[in-house]
């Protein structure tokens, strides 16, 4: 299961677009511990399989094991000890993983919020560039002077806010 679905995450291509990101990085992420828990559970059976062997020698001081007893023991222990190994080579390819996705979402919003800001801005450009009139009186120079800061402030609703996209390291993805 584990080989499977490591050639399944290194085969993943990513996806152009916030949601289905989203949505990739949410199903990885449920699978990631759904095969976490079966790692657990397949060391924790292993462990009770391990005290189960060593219990009649743990009870009487004076038993010993027979020869096929302590091949049991050292079988289990040599899976116990590949199951951790397993484990850890696993968490490392996921923590790479997982990281390579969130930086791909943080990309699309990056992207999301960069195509939103363009065209705020193209609109703003388009406004403006019709703003060629002069006044020929105090009133008119007065009314274009208040479209202009209009314009203006509608130019600072769209760029304040700092493009909205996560710092990598704040939490949020």
């Amino acid at each position: 299961m584990l080989q499977t679905f490591g050639t399944d995450l290194a085969e993943t291509e990513l996806p152009n677009d916030v949601q289905c990101t989203e949505q990739l990085l949410q199903a990885h992420m449920e699978r990631h511990g759904e095969l976490k828990a079966e790692l657990k559970l397949a060391g924790s059976q292993g462990a009770t399989l391990l005290s189960c062997i060593r219990e009649p020698a743990s009870k009487n001081p004076n038993s010993k094991l027979n020869p096929d007893e302590l091949e049991n023991i050292l079988t289990v222990e040599r899976l116990l000890a590949q199951l951790d190994e397993t484990e850890k080579a696993f968490d490392q390819f996921w923590t790479k993983h997982y990281l390579k996705l969130n930086q791909c979402l943080q990309l699309r919003h990056f992207e999301h919020n960069f195509r939103e800001v363009k065209l705020a801005l193209d609109s703003l450009i388009g406004v403006q560039a019709k703003l060629t009139v002069i006044g020929d009186n105090v009133a008119r120079v007065e009314q274009l002077l208040r479209e202009r800061k209009q314009l203006e402030e509608r130019g600072q609703v769209g760029t304040g806010d700092g493009g909205g996209c996560p710092r990598p390291g704040s939490g949020t993805a």
